[in-house]
């Protein structure tokens, strides 16, 4: 890009006409692709980038049919694909998103090609011609999307059903915890948890023989102290789903527990 090119990019108020852009995107990431938007280097990017935006013209203002973007969590799709790419680990959250952007673009694929097949507008010389171009090669992945659904509550946490050692690590904690509560209900005040570690919480000045103070409300009305007998509570406290991680490597979900791992292909 040379100095001409940017003076005219200067010209033009580029940056300025892609914030205006962004306005119009649906999604987090479009907006910030639409921020990022360069001017194409040779003509025939710009010629079939103009043939796409011709087509959701036509779409839109002559066939009366509105492109829907809405319940994309495109964020943490983003995230989940970047995690997997690297081999690394995706949250639940993660991977709901990525629910959310194989079932929307399926949407986009599905209502395109409708609206083609009603107008009578689906041959080579269809004004949507580009936009069936660039959705024909989608092919929503359906099993990884009954495994998520399966395995990922809506709330993005780890259901029960994703595999047996899920049920048994939670089964696990839901034992150790009430053994751990049973214990605190001997100590003054009560049964309470503070950031993950189970203890009790007591009127201040309360003193427990070697308790550990995790800390105390807005105001100092009410102190938090784990008993030595509770020991570390960190592992006990929480819903216990801490203790499953959750993996995308070479096209297989791996549901880690503490006991091992878990594969459910896709």
């Amino acid at each position: 890009m040379g100095p001409a090119f940017k003076a005219t990019l200067d010209l033009l108020q580029w940056p300025a006409f892609c914030e205006h852009v962004a306005d119009f995107a649906s999604t987090s990431v479009g907006k910030r692709l639409c921020r990022q938007l360069e001017v194409p280097l040779d003509q025939a990017a710009s010629e079939r980038l103009l043939a796409e935006t011709r087509a959701v013209i036509t779409l839109e203002l002559d066939y009366s049919s509105t492109l829907d973007f809405g319940g994309i969590n495109t964020g943490d799709a983003e995230g989940a694909i970047r995690r997997a790419d690297k081999g690394g680990m995706v949250s639940g959250p993660q991977l709901r998103g990525l629910v959310t952007l194989i079932n929307g673009a399926d949407k986009l694929r599905k209502q395109i090609q409708t609206v083609a097949r009603q107008m009578g507008a689906g041959g080579r010389d269809s004004p949507l011609r580009p936009l069936l171009a660039a959705v024909a090669g989608l092919s929503p992945p359906a099993a990884l999307v009954r495994d998520i659904g399966f395995a990922i509550g809506e709330d993005g946490e780890v259901q029960e059903a994703a595999s047996a050692q899920v049920r048994t690590t939670r089964a696990r904690v839901r034992a150790l915890t009430a053994r751990a509560a049973s214990v605190l209900k001997s100590f003054p005040g009560e049964v309470s948890e503070r950031g993950g570690r189970m203890c009790v919480a007591v009127a201040p000045g309360t003193k427990i023989a070697g308790g550990v103070m995790l800390g105390t409300t807005v105001g100092g009305g009410m102190a938090f102290i784990e008993p030595p007998q509770v020991g570390n509570g960190a592992w006990l406290g929480g819903s216990g789903a801490a203790a499953v991680g959750l993996r995308l490597i070479a096209g297989t979900h791996l549901y880690e527990g503490a006991g091992g791992r878990s594969r459910v292909g896709f």
